[in-house]
């Protein structure tokens, strides 16, 4: 339990300082080139270091929100949703036992709803699973990440880097890959989830 509360605590914290890490690296020339900015951030190392969990926690919650919106929009405007890939057995890459499957489905091809409501149902069956929360603590993580630098990348196009097409497919290019691992971690995710599951349907 208490390492369960220490992962939701760094759910908000890590991307938080992912996030305000990308933006220290994009405008490094700029900070390494103002002496007063170099001379406060050494005066007040000491208070920044005590602040960074806080400033990043807060940033981290503003993701967490963030992303848990666009996902929501993500999937009502019909991107499958990893536990319908998961369910219907669309990807070899995460195969859901066929006698599970059939327990949770009862054998039918579901949609993003019925998805939804089979995942939802699971949560509340299987709990606090070792396996089960691991890997979704996994899929939060590469979902924030994501958001993270989506935000960092909107920055750096609108006023750090200035637009460009080097700069926007350059952008676009980090998202698309980690967009790819971020689904993938969701199934797998998915899949052990609904192994449980099937388990006490059995």
């Amino acid at each position: 339990m208490k390492y369960d509360r220490i992962q939701e605590v760094f759910r908000y914290i890590t991307p938080g300082l992912f996030l305000l890490a990308l933006v220290f690296v994009i405008n490094f020339n700029e900070i390494s080139d103002n002496e007063k900015l170099k001379d406060a951030i050494a005066r007040f190392s000491a208070i920044i270091i005590v602040l960074l969990p806080f400033v990043g926690f807060v940033f981290g919650y503003f993701i967490e929100c963030l992303m848990a919106c666009l996902e929501r929009i993500l999937y009502w405007i019909g991107i499958p949703r990893p536990s319908r890939i998961v369910l219907n057995g669309k990807c070899s890459l995460f195969i859901l036992a066929d006698d599970l499957r059939r327990a949770i489905t009862k054998g039918d091809t579901v949609d993003n709803k019925e998805a939804n409501r089979f995942q939802q149902t699971s949560k509340q069956k299987v709990g606090d699973k070792d396996v089960v929360s691991r890997c979704y603590y996994q899929s939060i993580m590469a979902r924030h990440i994501w958001g993270a630098t989506l935000i960092a990348g909107i920055y750096y196009l609108a006023f750090a880097g200035g637009w460009s097409w080097g700069h926007f497919i350059w952008v676009v290019g980090i998202l698309v890959v980690l967009s790819f691992f971020w689904y993938h971690q969701t199934c797998v995710y998915m899949k052990y989830l609904f192994a449980e599951y099937g388990k006490t349907l059995q």
